[in-house]
């Protein structure tokens, strides 16, 4: 099984809305969902500060967004999201 990077955001921990059940685009832990294993968007070659870090970055700009309005507009691939739970 290939292995991926696995992405926490600890401070200040994810929250989920009181309105929704889950975050969007996370695993569970949660942890956020960056790329479409499926589609081999990320490569074990490709350097993590140059996919990773920025596709984080990214994510936590569209998670803000939907914390304050409700409205994923990140994108992706549709999936449940985590329920908001830890590990």
């Amino acid at each position: 099984m290939k292995e991926f990077p696995k992405v926490y955001v600890e401070d200040p921990p994810l929250q989920r809305r009181a309105d929704q059940s889950g975050i969007p685009h996370t695993y569970p832990g949660p942890r956020p969902c960056l790329f479409w294993p499926a589609a081999r968007e990320w490569q074990a070659a490709d350097r993590i500060s140059r996919t990773i870090v920025p596709w984080l970055l990214e994510w936590l700009v569209f998670y803000d967004i939907w914390l304050r309005t409700g409205e994923w507009l990140g994108g992706g691939v549709p999936h449940a999201p985590a329920d908001g739970k830890a590990d």
